[in-house]
């Protein structure tokens, strides 16, 4: 059995809301259905409070991510 190795990235409550969702789009593109321009969705707190909370779930679903995330 191969082990994954995965790349470390800054913690997502570390990150910008654009940087925020620029990893969503090249991280998480398969998860979003290749949505692109998320950042012009992002327009409310509470629509960025969401896609936060799925990008948390995200990686607590699925075992095939190629990156984790630092500590906040």
């Amino acid at each position: 059995m191969a082990i994954l190795e995965r790349v470390l990235v800054t913690a997502s409550e570390n990150m910008t809301d654009e940087n925020f969702a620029k990893h969503m789009e090249n991280r998480h593109a398969d998860s979003l259905g290749y949505l692109v321009g998320l950042k012009t969705i992002l327009n409310s707190e509470y629509l960025l409070r969401m896609w936060r909370l799925y990008h948390g779930h995200l990686h607590r679903w699925r075992i095939d991510l190629e990156h984790e995330h630092g500590e906040p």
